[in-house]
């Protein structure tokens, strides 16, 4: 079976192609024929594991939408001190409330 992926090549000639990590992206991923090793970055890393404990937080405290973004950043930011900056923290739980 064959199954047809869409591509684009970057500047440096490298073929990139879309993917998806936990349900989320789609994330751009560069194909390297002669990897041994598949690497996603920080930054990347980080989003994901923000964005999974937001998940959780938000079921737990019951959030409905953005007007619940205080209670959700009260519990969420503990957890994820020295992780992750506010900033990124925030911006991951308006888009999860957001919908």
């Amino acid at each position: 079976m064959l199954t047809e992926i869409g591509f684009r090549l970057t500047g440096c000639s490298l073929i990139s192609v879309p993917g998806f990590v936990n349900d989320q992206g789609p994330f751009d991923f560069t194909v390297d024929t002669g990897a041994g090793v598949s690497l996603i970055s920080p930054r990347l890393a980080r989003q994901l594991e923000i964005t999974a404990a937001a998940q959780a937080v938000i079921a737990e405290v019951g959030a409905k939408g953005s007007q619940d973004t205080g209670k959700v950043m009260g519990k969420l930011m503990p957890q994820l001190k020295g992780k992750a900056d506010g900033k990124m923290i925030s911006e991951v739980v308006k888009e999860l409330l957001a919908g």
